[in-house]
């Protein structure tokens, strides 16, 4: 774990939420944020590797996230939304994974570069400032009985217990996940839905009091919509947007307003 209190103040939320997430998936990345000039192109920054004490040493992705990140220093634009790579930056290395809106950079390496993107502004939306916090990692299974082992096994990892809530339209299990230093928990949530196609899905769901904005935010770097909900329930997100990476593989947000506590609000 990183002492993400010698960082920036500004830094703090963000690093936390995303060290947090890729604890939750079990695939660290390095991450770099910042904040940019962009008349004089100098910056202050903060670089590290998030879900993991023990980094790959060979690993490139620490060198990678600062490219992209001195490609958004130097030719980022500051309205909107910009992502790597940008057109205008001759020595780009033509992979997603930054963005930048204002002044405010995020970068991240290690994943497929449709997800290092989705991270990067998940951190991006909460090192501007606003209030996000994670709600639980989903994942979809084949089978009924996958999904029950691996319940099964999440339990065991997190010495927790299953909390067994169907939906109308599909079978789902939690598993509460303490945070450390923090009064609350977050969810490991299974599902298996016989209705829905299977080629490996996966989910990130967040508590904010804007989940239509951040969605919106999100699909907008990637020049597309999110999907919204209108019947959405009280204690359901509000809507999705999922991207899928050159192996096939769905990674997606959802969001809500308000945290759902899954064992006594049921």
């Amino acid at each position: 774990m990183i002492d993400v209190n010698m960082s920036p103040p500004q830094t703090v939320g963000a690093v936390r939420l995303m060290d947090q997430i890729a604890v939750a998936r079990r695939q660290p990345f390095y991450a770099v944020m910042g904040i940019a000039n962009y008349d004089t192109q100098t910056s202050g920054a903060f670089g590290a590797w998030l879900g993991t004490s023990y980094p790959d040493p060979a690993s490139e992705a620490g060198g990678v996230a600062w490219a992209k990140y001195g490609e958004l220093v130097s030719r980022g634009d500051p309205y909107g939304i910009c992502t790597t790579p940008v057109a205008t930056y001759k020595r780009s290395l033509g992979w997603q994974g930054g963005v930048r809106s204002g002044n405010e950079i995020v970068t991240v390496s290690k994943l497929s570069q449709e997800f290092d993107l989705m991270m990067a502004l998940i951190g991006l939306y909460a090192f501007k400032g606003n209030d996000i916090q994670l709600h639980h990692i989903g994942r979809r299974f084949h089978s009924k009985k996958a999904m029950r082992k691996e319940a099964k096994r999440l339990a065991m990892y997190h010495d927790s217990y299953q909390l067994v809530r169907p939906a109308d339209d599909h079978e789902r299990i939690y598993i509460p996940v303490p945070v450390p230093f923090a009064p609350w928990v977050y969810y490991q949530e299974v599902q298996y839905d016989p209705s829905a196609p299977w080629s490996g899905v996966e989910h990130i769901d967040v508590c904010t009091p804007d989940p239509v904005g951040f969605l919106r935010f999100v699909a907008a770097a990637y020049k597309r919509q999110p999907t919204l909900w209108g019947d959405s329930e009280p204690n359901d997100p509000v809507g999705s947007f999922f991207m899928t990476d050159q192996r096939q593989y769905s990674l997606g947000v959802m969001a809500r307003v308000s945290f759902w506590d899954v064992e006594n609000d049921w």
